[in-house]
């Protein structure tokens, strides 16, 4: 039961971030008639071989991760404001939002740079372990 309570904060900063997703999707469903099925990027879309190889999974928007991030900086903004004006009741909630929006705004700049350059890190040599 304990490492269930653990959980919890971390299930609401995830669902916080996945709100943003989800009101795109909806707003999308709303405004157009005929909505083309999107496929889930899957592991290894792009070819190790040639990491700059454009994949056919690359996201054509950038604008939704900015947004997310621009929310989680006016959610920080927000919670500073309020523990400035001593209102700490209003703070944790606050935090919550930022950690959420944060959290998945990184992850879509993350997902879209390695979906588009192959990776983030540098492929580095295997020592003579083969490690």
């Amino acid at each position: 039961m304990g490492r269930t309570v653990r959980n919890i904060p971390a299930l609401i900063v995830v669902g916080i971030g996945l709100s943003m997703n989800n009101s795109f999707a909806i707003l999308e469903a709303l405004v157009r008639r005929k909505i083309e099925f999107s496929r889930t990027p899957k592991y290894g879309a792009v070819a190790a071989t040639n990491p700059r190889v454009r994949s056919p999974y690359r996201r054509k928007r950038f604008t939704q991760p900015l947004i997310e991030l621009i929310l989680g900086f006016c959610f920080a903004c927000g919670a500073a404001y309020a523990f400035s004006l001593h209102v700490f009741s209003v703070v944790p909630i606050m935090l919550l939002f930022n950690w959420g929006f944060f959290y998945l705004g990184w992850l879509s700049l993350i997902q879209q740079q390695t979906l588009f350059y192959g990776t983030l890190l540098p492929q580095r040599k295997p020592n003579r372990f083969g490690m």
